[in-house]
């Protein structure tokens, strides 16, 4: 017969904690999850709940109150995985344009000398020039 866990002095708990939207908490003793529940739905989205238990069938009362968490969260999960792409596109893109720009301002603005005559010095392989 399943049994179920009604969380003791959860009003008071909630009162005397005053749980804030992306804070962390830490509940040690998680046991059925009954104040842990609470205090996610006050910390949201934005917080971390950390729950310790040494009971072993704590266990699967963690993973329904994770599994109802991540299915909250499902769609800042793809989002954030967009950004990651999108940004290591960027990142990628922008180092073969820096490879590309640098290479042709070395070779026609240093090695030519166009049209800067303060540019740069003349590219001669293997020369021996004087110290001043």
């Amino acid at each position: 017969m399943p049994q179920t866990h009604v969380p003791v002095l959860a009003g008071e708990l909630i009162e005397a904690l005053d749980p804030q939207p992306g804070q962390i908490a830490v509940d040690c003793t998680f046991g059925a999850g009954g104040h842990a529940r609470l205090v996610a739905d006050r910390i949201g989205p934005t917080g971390t709940l950390i729950a310790i238990d040494r009971d072993p069938t704590a266990e699967l009362a963690f993973n329904e109150l994770a599994a109802a968490s991540f299915a909250a969260k499902g769609a800042w999960v793809v989002l954030g995985l967009v950004v990651l792409l999108a940004g290591h596109a960027i990142n990628f893109s922008m180092g073969i344009m820096g490879g590309v720009v640098h290479g042709l301002r070395l070779n026609l603005i240093e090695f030519f000398n166009w049209s800067l005559p303060e540019e740069g010095q003349r590219f001669e392989a293997l020369a021996k020039r004087a110290k001043k």
